[in-house]
């Protein structure tokens, strides 16, 4: 599997138009188009509706683009995506293990390997390697920093909660609200105590 062909379009778009019109135009947010041989000259988009994100989101990509041009953005994009998946695979069963109260390590391996299969088959994220989706950097950030709050190293497990943010603000935000509540539920179960 690979990418889509509107897909690709979409992220060259929209990496081209921050190369041609410059990276810190409009503040870092660019077209969001799968429209094919377009002008991307900004006064051609000004006054236009168009969908638009952020650079960060897709930054990658646009690494992609500028150094290695558009004709390795489709190949090396969608396997990058590919690697991020399987990463967040592995730590997911990484952790699974680290959690798992089972003392026989081979049903703990046998279990996260199940776990990391059940991961990468799944149609959620065969949808994300025919079409790019940021939550999978999101994940991939966001396991990395749960893994290292595991393993007692909270610097980088607060670096890699940052950036996970970064990626996907309203998921970020989500898990704000979340903690917020298991912090004000438990201050208020330690209080009544």
């Amino acid at each position: 599997t690979s990418w889509l062909d509107w897909h690709f379009n979409r992220i060259y778009n929209f990496s081209e138009f921050l190369k041609i019109n410059g990276y810190f135009s409009n503040l870092g947010f660019s077209i969001w188009t799968k429209c094919i041989n377009c002008d991307l000259n900004l006064q051609n988009w000004e006054n236009k509706i168009y969908l638009s994100t952020n650079a960060f989101s897709y930054l990658q990509y646009i690494l992609i683009n500028e150094f290695l041009g558009s004709s390795n953005l489709k190949f090396l994009g969608n396997f990058l995506d590919k690697i991020v998946i399987v990463f967040s695979g592995f730590l997911i069963s990484e952790i699974y293990i680290i959690l798992s109260k089972f003392k026989n390590i081979f049903i703990r391996s046998f279990t996260a390997i199940v776990i990391f299969i059940f991961f990468i088959t799944n149609p959620w994220t065969y949808k994300m390697m025919i079409a790019s989706w940021p939550v999978i950097y999101f994940i991939l950030f966001f396991l990395l920093s749960f893994y290292f709050f595991l393993t007692k190293k909270k610097f980088f497990g607060f670096v890699f909660l940052f950036i996970a943010g970064l990626f996907d603000h309203q998921s970020s935000a989500g898990l704000l609200v979340f903690y917020s509540l298991i912090l004000l539920f438990a201050y208020y179960k330690k209080n009544s105590s």
